[in-house]
């Protein structure tokens, strides 16, 4: 699936939406200083997870913001488990500042970092995350709270380049 420029951008304004309405209807009244958004891949959602972030202002202040590096499909054992290590030090770090968390990822391929993400969250005591995705595949094994948009196959967006990491990956 080829995602253009315009339907990133439907899809990033329809995920703003939704994702208000649900924090709304979840979190009652929340507040910025207590909400942490956390960028999962940056490299591929850095531009979603900046819209999110500002989209989510209140009264002239944004929510919390970090990112965190995950697996590629070929990755090690040694990398996977050393991307776990990192979030739980990344969620250690915020856990007496906030006690919500919104994931945002540009794209939900297979759901095990959501899954295991998601899991660690409410370990660590946090509250049951709220998670985006910009682009879900309906093969996912992980099912988001807010999603721009569904695909079978592999989607690849308007700026990418073509990545040997994601080969075998539809």
């Amino acid at each position: 699936m080829y995602i253009s420029n315009e339907l990133e951008e439907t899809s990033t304004c329809k995920v703003l939406v939704s994702l208000q309405e649900i924090m709304d209807k979840e979190w009652g009244d929340w507040k910025t200083d207590d909400v942490l958004v956390v960028c999962v891949s940056p490299d591929y959602s850095g531009a979603i997870g900046m819209r999110v972030l500002h989209g989510l202002s209140r009264d002239r202040v944004f929510p919390y913001y970090d990112s965190a590096d995950v697996s590629f499909p070929d990755s090690s054992e040694e990398f996977i488990e050393e991307c776990k290590l990192e979030f739980r030090v990344l969620l250690g770090m915020w856990r007496t500042q906030v006690s919500k968390i919104v994931l945002v990822e540009a794209g939900i391929l297979t759901g095990g970092n959501y899954t295991w993400m998601s899991k660690m969250i409410e370990e660590f005591g946090f509250q049951k995350p709220i998670t985006v995705a910009l682009v879900e595949r309906v093969q996912s094994k992980f099912k988001c709270d807010v999603v721009g948009m569904y695909c079978e196959k592999m989607p690849t967006f308007w700026w990418e380049q073509d990545n040997k990491h994601w080969d075998g990956i539809d």
